[in-house]
């Protein structure tokens, strides 16, 4: 139907095969009907409100949208189609044309017929580059289908506040390369109508704020732009304050557009971009530390599962480990072991901390320097992982690798990272080595603490004479910490354990401590423990006396006599074993168990 409305009332005749009037000035004109309009009058005639439907000369099934990011291929290009059908018996060519940068790339002339569809395709190059595309015919002068199209890569950001990260502000930073499409917009259901493309924006989160990518979303995409020169979509998915749970999907709809999970995968689908996102990055955590903690890493599992069926070319997940702060939970501590448990547990996820990243926190959220800090961390493994970039630093926060007593005395705990550390002075009337704590998170009374200078990757803590010797250990306070200057509890900032770029160590929880014997150690790593048939196997020359096995939160889940024991009852996580021999002796290690 094409409705034409007469604005001033002139006298008009409206004439041509297959029109007619409806006596509101409203017209009727059939599929490849000619419409012809004389003004009779004596003044000019206005026409407003032309809607088009079945009259279209050229009808488009499948087209680029302006602004629109076409995914990359491992050519570095993009396929663009253009396809459709005329409905008009008097057009015989279509001519389709790619502009770069406003010079004409390519030209393609079909011949077509009335009913009859065509379809062409160009190439386009992941680069800054503007790409345009317009269509004419043998009847009509050349018209923009799209402009400003890009080909690049795809990532999503998601979690809480500190993955919304709103910018001091709010200056909304856009770029031509950096794209975005739809908006976020809770305060009802979500309108699937408003999903176009469009700059990202770095103003932070707000609800129904159209193409929002925060201060996070901002420095990966000046990051990979300046260092890759690759344009990108990112889009933030993050709401801030959201639990684990309000970003889970329906399990029986995952486009439920009343659930925030629903709301991403369908912008995500809707752009075309879910089958290539190639990363998601995890903040959040903050909202769980209390009461919600003990399944969180069940939770966390499905969430997992879910992406990785409705994303599902996502390669690599990167996930921070939450600050102290954001509460005074006495669980903080154990909920960033079960987020540092993730980097052990799913080989495609990496872990790095939020801990250390600035000074400037008002204890659940960051100025822009640690935002940038933190979302550079991030953007450099994504181009170590994704664009073959090399590095002469440590690009990931220290984990640790093992705890052990120095010597049979134990007269020190030595604690190996993965990179080499330094160890901190006192800041703000604080000592590193008055932040280690026990299986019971009561502080060991440690004399001192170093870095061993022969090897870097070695943490010394020796414990004073008269310290009970424990048999776990935990690095780092929960949230809140007594501080002498200020004679009251005052939010922990610093110090912590860093690598030598300045990194913070992933804080830990309850690890275990093993003897003092190296060879038992690299007898675990050379498969002295291995799972098979839901059994956990344990083969020593040395007399056995039990295995235990706990859970991330000290809790015995498993403690049985002989060298092997059933662990089909324990859902996938990962687990401190303690293997105690005959006499006393024995050590500890890590499981992963997958299911």
């Amino acid at each position: 139907q094409l409705s034409v409305i007469v604005d001033n009332g002139a006298p008009t005749i409206f004439s041509g095969t297959g029109v007619s009037t409806t006596g509101d000035m409203s017209l009727s004109v059939e599929p490849g009907a000619v419409l012809r309009l004389r003004n009779t009058g004596s003044k000019a005639l206005t026409l407003r409100a032309v809607e088009f439907d079945a009259f279209r000369p050229i009808v488009f099934s499948r087209q680029p949208q302006h602004m629109q990011l076409y995914p990359r291929n491992s050519e570095n290009k993009a396929i663009v189609e253009i396809a459709g059908v005329t409905q008009h018996s008097d057009i015989s060519q279509v001519t389709l044309k790619m502009y770069r940068n406003k010079t004409e790339q390519a030209s393609k002339l079909l011949n077509v017929s009335k009913g009859v569809p065509f379809a062409a395709t160009f190439e386009i190059q992941a680069e800054p580059a503007d790409y345009k595309f317009t269509y004419s015919t043998n009847m009509a002068a050349e018209t923009i289908l799209a402009d400003s199209v890009v080909a690049g890569d795809v990532y999503v950001i998601a979690g809480q506040s500190n993955g919304a990260a709103a910018a001091s502000g709010n200056p909304g930073v856009t770029n031509l390369y950096w794209r975005n499409f739809g908006c976020v917009q809770k305060t009802a259901a979500y309108n699937p109508a408003d999903t176009t493309w469009g700059m990202s924006n770095s103003a932070g989160w707000g609800y129904g704020r159209q193409y929002y990518n925060g201060w996070s979303g901002y420095v990966m995409q000046r990051n990979l732009l300046q260092e890759q020169n690759m344009p990108t979509a990112i889009l933030n998915i993050a709401i801030g304050g959201s639990s684990l749970n309000q970003n889970m999907p329906n399990e029986e709809d995952h486009e439920d557009l009343t659930t925030f999970y629903g709301e991403g995968l369908y912008r995500l689908r809707k752009a075309g971009l879910a089958d290539a996102v190639k990363a998601i990055i995890w903040v959040q955590g903050e909202s769980d530390q209390n009461g919600l903690y003990e399944d969180y890493a069940l939770r966390f599992d499905k969430l997992y599962h879910a992406w990785k069926q409705d994303y599902p070319n996502v390669e690599r997940i990167y996930l921070s480990q939450i600050n102290v702060g954001c509460g005074t939970s006495q669980y903080a501590s154990e909920m960033r072991e079960m987020q540092r448990l993730f980097g052990e547990t799913y080989d495609d996820i990496t872990v790095i901390t939020n801990i250390g990243i600035t000074i400037r926190y008002d204890s659940c959220h960051y100025e822009d320097d640690g935002y940038d800090r933190l979302y550079t961390q991030f953007t450099r493994l994504i181009e170590r992982d994704f664009y073959g970039k090399t590095f002469d630093r440590p690009l990931t926060s220290p984990a640790v690798q093992r705890v052990r007593w120095t010597d049979a005395g134990k007269s020190a705990i030595e604690i190996q990272f993965d990179q080499d550390m330094v160890w901190p002075g006192i800041m703000w009337g604080r000592d590193m080595k008055d932040y280690f704590y026990d299986q019971n998170e009561q502080p060991i009374p440690m004399a001192s603490g170093k870095v061993d200078q022969t090897d870097k990757r070695l943490v010394i803590l020796t414990l004073e004479q008269s310290a009970v010797r424990p048999t776990h250990l935990t690095y780092g306070p929960d949230n809140y910490v007594y501080s002498a200057t200020r004679g009251m509890d005052t939010l922990y900032v610093d110090p912590w354990l860093r690598n030598t770029d300045g990194y913070a160590a992933l804080t830990f929880n309850r690890y275990p401590i093993a003897d003092h014997t190296v060879t038992a150690y690299e007898k675990v790593n050379n498969n002295f423990l291995r799972i098979e048939n839901n059994e956990l196997i344990v083969e020593s020359a040395s007399e056995l006396d039990s295995i235990i096995v706990y859970t991330v939160l000290g809790r015995t889940a498993i403690h049985t006599t002989g060298n092997r024991c059933s662990i089909s009852s324990l859902p996938a996580g990962v687990y401190s074993v303690r293997v105690c021999l005959r006499g006393g002796d024995g050590f500890s290690t890590k499981v992963a168990i997958k299911k």
